[in-house]
């Protein structure tokens, strides 16, 4: 995820990893009593004498309700030819805090159709994201290539964005975006099914050392993305192609499936709600999945142990979602939404701000929009368990913890079980907006809940409750790694020439 600092929530890189912000696991002593009794660490078996885009979180920034849109250039993507994007920037205001305005700067999309004949297809997916400049033509060309074969199916709308720090900066900085829009779209092949949003936006920090993750204005980039003039024409250029047109909240890393494909388990999962939303009535969708952030540069038997941890991170939620029948917004960033009938889903993007706490702007985007979502439409937030999670990459998060893993795995480094469950304990608490911080999960539900039609009543009850099962699934993943690590170990010591594939099908035994 490299936009600024990668649905919405575990929503959203600019900022460097040194800049990235880690909670304290100090702030958790209820997990720290409970994983620091001696009785339980002494289940654990000895193994002997061995041992570019902000985090993901979406920000929540209210939004103006309607704004002019920019002028469009007349040049327009057809069958046969590529735009030149030379269009006019639009000026206006949002709400970064309660009492803090910042200005930015827009320029609609171009795209205006692809006059395709019309298909019957089952399914069609819009992309929607938002890319920092340096990386606007990597993801036009990584979406084209994984897309070539399904192109009818799929679009992307995306906001491509820069910052500047004093107005002298304007001019340059915008003819910077418009030069990388125009690349982006040259790296598509026609008929072109890409809208490139551009975005120049106010970095109002008076402290230059101050990181500027609190800046980036991540739901009004995304609301530019969704509800601009071009992404709505690519929309309605999907409805020619499909019976049902999803639109797809992610990050710049998100993967680009064939919609259409049925041995892809997303699709299993979103057939099943197409078939309920025609058996029981259509009033819209908005359902998230698991994923994990295990990035493709790390050894497969540490992605296989970083799969477990988000694997039972997702367990849990599912869970307890299901258990006590809370409509909980998972933080993610791949989520799928639609309105009933296949609306235009602008006003619940123009009304976000009516739905966001009014003292925390900066958290919990999807949650917002979510529940504006709910207000127009009375779509109601859904959570699908995926056996294989969506993949995206890690944007820094689990650092930590991979460092962790793989020192402990290899065979000739020292080892000390309880100096290990500890570090591991406190890294997976570092990690940005985990589960195991065991306030998430319920202060996600709270938001959720709160100015909404549902009663709130019965949250605090169930609060310990809640909090009771997240540690005790905490615990037991950290029983689960530990016992992996330790086969695992034991495993690359007596077999130093295995495959990493036979090492983990023995951890999985």
């Amino acid at each position: 995820m490299t936009i600024y600092g990668s649905m919405l929530n575990r929503e959203k890189s600019c900022v460097t990893e040194e800049e990235t912000s880690r909670r304290s696991p100090f702030q958790r002593p209820a997990i720290h009593q409970a994983l620091d009794r001696k009785d339980e660490r002494s289940n654990l078996q000895q193994e002997g004498n061995e041992s570019s885009f902000y985090p993901q979180n979406f920000s929540q920034i209210p939004l103006m309700k309607v704004d002019q849109q920019p002028q469009r250039n007349a040049s327009s993507a057809t069958a046969n030819s590529l735009p030149t994007i030379q269009g006019v920037f639009n000026q206006n205001t949002y709400r970064l805090a309660p009492n803090a305005t910042r200005h930015i700067y827009v320029e609609a999309g171009n795209f205006a159709g692809r006059n395709l004949q019309a298909a019957n297809l089952n399914r069609a997916v819009l992309h929607e994201t938002m890319v920092k400049k340096s990386d606007g033509v990597a993801l036009a060309t990584r979406y084209n290539t994984a897309t070539a074969n399904f192109r009818n199916a799929v679009g992307l709308t995306v906001a491509l964005n820069d910052y500047y720090q004093n107005s002298s900066q304007v001019p340059a900085k915008q003819a910077a975006l418009q030069q990388t829009a125009n690349q982006m779209i040259a790296a598509s092949t026609p008929p072109i099914n890409i809208n490139v949003v551009k975005v120049l936006w106010q970095d109002g920090r008076q402290d230059p050392n101050e990181s500027i993750r609190g800046e980036v204005p991540f739901a009004e980039l995304r609301r530019r993305a969704a509800s601009d003039v071009g992404a709505t024409a690519l929309y309605q250029d999907l409805e020619t192609q499909a019976g049902t047109v999803w639109r797809k909240m992610g990050d710049d890393d998100m993967p680009f499936p064939n919609p259409n494909d049925v041995n892809i388990e997303i699709n299993q999962k979103l057939a099943e709600v197409e078939q309920d939303n025609a058996e029981m009535g259509d009033q819209g969708n908005l359902i998230s999945f698991n994923y994990n952030l295990t990035p493709a540069s790390t050894n497969a038997i540490v992605q296989y142990l970083c799969r477990e941890i988000y694997r039972a991170e997702a367990i849990t939620i599912d869970s307890i979602s299901e258990k006590y029948a809370m409509r909980t917004y998972a933080i993610e960033p791949t989520t799928y939404y639609r309105a009933p009938g296949g609306q235009d889903v602008s006003a619940a993007w123009n009304d976000y701000e009516n739905h966001t706490d009014p003292g925390n702007k900066q958290i919990k985007e999807g949650a917002s929009f979510a529940k504006s979502l709910m207000a127009q439409y009375t779509a109601t937030p859904k959570y699908l368990f995926l056996n294989e999670a969506i993949s995206t990459s890690a944007g820094g998060r689990l650092t930590d913890v991979e460092g962790l893993l793989s020192t402990a795995i290899n065979p000739t480094s020292g080892y000390d079980r309880d100096g290990f469950v500890s570090s591991l304990r406190d890294a997976l608490m570092r990690v940005d907006q985990s589960i195991w911080d065991e306030e998430t999960l319920i202060r996600g539900a709270k938001w959720m809940y709160t100015q909404s039609q549902w009663d709130n009543s019965g949250l605090e009850t169930s609060r310990e409750e809640i909090n009771q099962e997240i540690r005790e699934a905490f615990w037991d993943l950290l029983h689960k790694i530990t016992k992996n690590v330790e086969v695992i170990r034991g495993l690359r010591r007596k077999y130093p020439n295995a495959s990493s594939a036979t090492i983990i099908s023995g951890a999985q035994l």
